[in-house]
């Protein structure tokens, strides 16, 4: 059989152009699978999550994508002990954030710091659901306003702030809930970042997706807020993010903070 010169030239000149060819066509697959996967579920997926790193575990069943990048390499990493996997975030002083919104001075702080996970897909509007996880506070959350689980609602054509952020706010937990005028309400705790450091604790947290919406939260079986009221905008794709996220310091150093999260579990709670 006669080898074709044209033909070998033409391929090796164009080999890397193919290549990146063959993987686009395969993201492509990829997200038109999911897509139509999502439309008989009813879930939204974040077309982003597709070319992004994601993070799930055998004792996880959601999965979350790296969605701005970090601000450092080891800034989400995992960690095994044993048997057991779970995920450590840490943020330094001046970790700046990769989102779009992070270099920029707003709500008090000059720019914002940022380590943190976004769901890959959206929950489902009109429900209830209870939400599972572990964390343990290596160290740090000593500061002001350090966010570790926020259920967002942003999307593409939806840019508004998140119906919920639980965060330790001067060493105590606290958690703020959107307002249907825009604005927030601030709850906070008898919680103390100092009896937890260094321990697993457990979190539940039930809640809905309607857009008058109610949460309440436990920690370890004690319940920490009840009833909480929020406001989901008609527009927002609730979904869940994790990690750390906090207002950065031009004047003073901010903390060390590390945290560590395992289990993650979402059930959806049926009508009694």
């Amino acid at each position: 059989m006669t080898n074709n010169p044209r033909k070998e030239g033409f391929e090796m000149m164009h080999k890397p152009f193919l290549k990146k060819l063959g993987l686009i066509v395969v993201v492509v697959a990829l997200v038109l699978s999911a897509s139509q996967s999502a439309c008989e579920t009813g879930e939204h997926v974040f077309e982003a999550s597709f070319v992004r790193t994601q993070y799930s575990d055998d004792d996880w069943n959601l999965m979350f994508y790296d969605n701005c990048g970090m601000p450092k390499s080891d800034s989400v990493r995992w960690i095994e002990k044993g048997n057991n996997k779970f995920i450590r975030f840490q943020l330094g002083d001046k970790d700046y954030g990769n989102c779009g919104s992070d270099r920029r001075a707003r709500h008090g702080a000059p720019y914002w710091e940022r380590a943190e996970l976004k769901q890959t897909t959206g929950l489902n509007r009109n429900l209830k659901y209870e939400l599972e996880f572990t964390v343990r506070f290596v160290e740090g959350y000593a500061g002001s306003r350090e966010d570790f689980w926020q259920l967002h609602a942003t999307s593409r054509n939806c840019n508004i702030g998140p119906p919920i952020m639980i965060k330790f706010d001067d060493g105590f937990l606290t958690l703020s809930s959107k307002r249907e005028d825009g604005g927030s309400n601030k709850r906070t705790s008898s919680v103390k970042i100092d009896n937890l450091i260094g321990k697993w604790s457990n979190v539940k947290m039930k809640f809905d997706t309607s857009g008058n919406s109610e949460v309440s939260l436990s920690l370890d079986d004690k319940e920490v807020f009840s009833n909480i009221p929020y406001w989901v905008e008609p527009c927002g794709i609730p979904h869940f993010k994790f990690g750390i996220y906090r207002p950065g310091n031009k004047y003073n150093k901010n903390n060390r903070s590390v945290v560590d999260f395992d289990k993650i579990k979402l059930t959806e709670i049926k009508n009694d």
